[in-house]
């Protein structure tokens, strides 16, 4: 399999999901959402004529709630969708923060070298690696159209997308919001420097969940 037929899925506000049929011959050409089913090997008298699964993994990058919210969906697709006779997805997950280079940054240079074994199925990133990526020279053709008709839900997601639509498919969005105690807070911070600035002069009256 070749990393160039890397297809990207699932995207949001901030947050995107990518399907690549690179991980050493386990994933069908267009990846998980394809949906073909596994040809498996042929069952000599009286044994099993099932199938095969063929193995992907779903790489993911964020919080740890990132990683519970994942670890739910593929078990609950290994168990209970209707690929879960043909398909079997294993998580792994990278947490925020941990450092080194990401993901997103080891599958360019898995492309950009050619390597064709590696195990980038299905990769979940947030805005700032899909760009990373865009505005790379060599990732050039890179990518696969998406098959919209293979994804149904994703008529149910009001996000669009402005950096290649037709690549990608959102599936969340993030917002956070800060909020403060009008009666006790008078010298409201406008700016993020302002921000640090405040919560330095006000030990232990600043909280971040």
């Amino acid at each position: 399999m070749k990393v160039k037929r890397l297809i990207a899925a699932l995207m949001a506000a901030t947050m995107i999901v990518g399907i690549t049929a690179c991980g050493g011959g386990s994933s069908s050409s267009g990846g998980a959402s394809s949906g073909a089913a596994s040809s498996g090997s042929s069952a000599s008298a009286g044994e099993s004529s099932a199938p095969a699964k063929k193995d992907f993994t779903v790489w993911t990058s964020g919080s740890d709630n990132v990683r519970q919210m994942f670890e739910i969906l593929v078990k609950d697709f290994n168990e209970n969708s209707e690929y879960a006779g043909t398909f079997k997805a294993t998580n792994s997950h990278m947490l925020s923060g941990t450092g080194g280079a990401s993901y997103a940054d080891s599958l360019l240079a898995a492309y950009q070298s050619g390597q064709t074994g590696t195990t980038y199925d299905v990769c979940e990133m947030g805005q700032d690696d899909w760009s990373k990526i865009l505005a790379a020279e060599s990732a050039d053709g890179m990518f696969v159209k998406l098959d919209m008709s293979k994804i149904p839900n994703a008529a149910s997601v009001e996000a669009e997308q402005a950096q290649e639509p037709d690549y990608i498919q959102p599936y969340r969005g993030t917002t956070v919001l800060l909020a403060y105690n009008a009666d006790t807070v008078t010298d409201v911070p406008e700016t993020m420097d302002e921000l640090l600035q405040w919560i330095k002069d006000h030990p232990g009256r600043f909280v971040y969940n």
